[in-house]
């Protein structure tokens, strides 16, 4: 009987240890998208100036200029598109995270209740 305990015991450790691991992993992941896309958005930003500097140099008639205006426009979107996309995939990231999350605890549950029924029977 105490063997069982103590092997129970060994279980709850285990999952414990399988738990953190879990987190530690999904922390990195995270932190790895958050970098990525903070470079992309710099990146992107500094292409679209590039290319605001070069109109500006190459053309500074009026028509030009509402021509910029409109090509900034269309810049601003892409951007603010950018953004939502970056936003969805992180907000689907986290359900999946919190999914297994919740699968683990269900695994874990069901595993301590199988033990308890173990020990009744060898008691």
């Amino acid at each position: 009987m105490f063997k069982l305990f103590l092997m129970t015991m060994m279980m709850m450790l285990m999952m414990m240890m399988m738990m953190m691991m879990m987190m530690m992993m999904m922390m990195m992941m995270m932190m790895m998208m958050v970098v990525v896309v903070v470079v992309v958005v710099v990146v992107v930003m500094m292409m679209m100036m590039m290319m605001m500097m070069m109109m500006m140099m190459m053309m500074m008639m009026m028509t030009m200029m509402i021509m910029m205006m409109m090509m900034m426009m269309m810049m601003m979107m892409m951007m603010m598109m950018m953004m939502m996309m970056m936003m969805m995939m992180m907000m689907m990231m986290m359900m999946m995270m919190m999914m297994m999350m919740m699968m683990m605890m269900m695994m874990v549950m069901v595993m301590v209740m199988d033990m308890t029924m173990i020990m009744r029977i060898t008691f």
